[in-house]
């Protein structure tokens, strides 16, 4: 599930600090930015798969018109999304618990 699984070229990780005063100029350009980082292509022309860490503050922004939540569902962690899931449901095979047991405890 990290950023730079699966990037044959290389990560580059940016992080872009604010303080909390400043949070009505912040969403405006935080949007800006990752507009044009999400823009960004290989050399075959194709866009990056960006992603963002999963600690930083990423849901109230979009990406391609979408809100990034469903972007990285649909789009840029779909694969490791699903992934992630099977191996989890193994292991809770192994020992007595399932997925709906892991969201009851530690979702939000």
């Amino acid at each position: 599930m990290a950023p730079q699984r699966g990037n044959t070229l290389g990560t580059y990780s940016i992080e872009i600090l604010t303080l909390q005063t400043e949070v009505d100029r912040w969403q405006p350009y935080a949007q800006e930015l990752i507009d044009i980082w999400m823009s960004y292509k290989d050399h075959d022309d194709k866009l990056l798969n960006t992603r963002p860490h999963w600690a930083n503050e990423w849901y109230p922004f979009t990406v391609a018109g979408k809100p990034w939540l469903d972007y990285l569902r649909e789009v840029s962690s779909k694969d490791e999304i699903k992934e992630f899931k099977d191996v989890l449901t193994k292991i809770g095979l192994k020992q007595g618990w399932t997925l709906s047991d892991l969201k009851a405890i530690f979702s939000n």
